[in-house]
């Protein structure tokens, strides 16, 4: 990914299903949220032995206490902030409890203070491949949210709509992947999870952040980036492979997401290739 890693008390970084989850810094409160289309799960062992289960996606995130006994795993990849909150910050704030989970929707916060929506925004661009912003540009960034986030949360709000569980959302998506290359229609999608089209669709957005069709697209535009970067697939052979109509729309696609044209990546596995075998070369 083009991101950062790690500056101080944040990460951003890639989260895949089975992966090793990010370590939490300093025994600090933190917000963790996803950046794409990713999901992750977590799991919070109260003081009383019980669990509770917590998403984080696109536009659903955590507040952590400090000493909250929590584990994250990953259900669908995606990238991975994660924001350890300045205790000197947290005083002023005493709706945060250090052995407390708790769970904010983006679109009620963003609803108190619009800034919220912004500056995840921001970070979703500076994802981006190409993007490399300063350290300290990242981190007075994520000061900023943290922020902004416990100012909002300490105002009413309403709670959280429910989405799709992650049993659901993940056979969806196992589902698109094993069958990448054929149309997928709402109606066909939500008969997965035995759901009527216009719940699912409804669900699906406010659990990913993006409609089935840009989810749909996005799996696509992943897939043929896996395929031209082995060098063995040509641009128009890898935009059929995974269910584009032509060539020119995975070109759209791929530049909306990656920000170069497909054909790049051959390019530089054959610059690799040519550079690998002149290392080979006797002097």
């Amino acid at each position: 990914m083009s991101s950062a890693g790690k500056h101080g008390s944040l990460y951003l970084g890639d989260m895949h299903p089975d992966g090793v989850p990010p370590s939490r810094w300093h025994n600090q409160t933190n917000l963790v949220f996803a950046l794409n289309a990713g999901l992750c799960e977590v799991t919070h062992r109260l003081l009383n032995g019980e669990t509770k289960a917590h998403q984080v996606t696109g536009d659903q995130f955590c507040l952590i206490g400090a000493r909250a006994k929590v584990e994250l795993r990953c259900h669908i990849a995606g990238i991975l902030a994660v924001i350890g909150i300045d205790p000197a910050t947290l005083p002023a704030y005493s709706q945060v409890s250090s052995e407390a989970v708790v769970s904010h929707d983006l679109a009620a916060l963003a609803r108190v203070d619009v800034l919220i929506f912004n500056i995840v925004a921001l970070f979703r661009n500076l994802c981006r491949p190409g993007s490399a912003p300063s350290g300290a540009y990242l981190e007075s960034l994520a000061t900023i949210f943290s922020v902004h986030v416990l100012m909002a949360s300490a105002e009413p709000t309403r709670p959280p709509k429910p989405g799709l569980s992650p049993a659901q959302i993940r056979h969806v998506h196992e589902f698109i992947i094993s069958h990448i290359a054929q149309p997928h229609d709402v109606p066909a999608l939500a008969g997965e999870v035995n759901l009527s089209p216009y719940h699912f669709m409804r669900l699906f957005k406010r659990t990913t952040g993006i409609p089935p069709h840009r989810y749909l697209i996005e799996r696509r535009v992943e897939k043929a980036h896996a395929l031209l970067s082995d060098g063995n697939h040509r641009v128009a052979d890898a935009a059929y492979a995974v269910g584009f109509c032509d060539q020119s729309h995975l070109d759209r696609h791929f530049r909306q997401k990656y920000g170069y044209a497909p054909r790049t990546l051959i390019r530089q596995h054959a610059a690799q290739v040519y550079a690998e075998k002149q290392q080979l070369r006797p002097s």
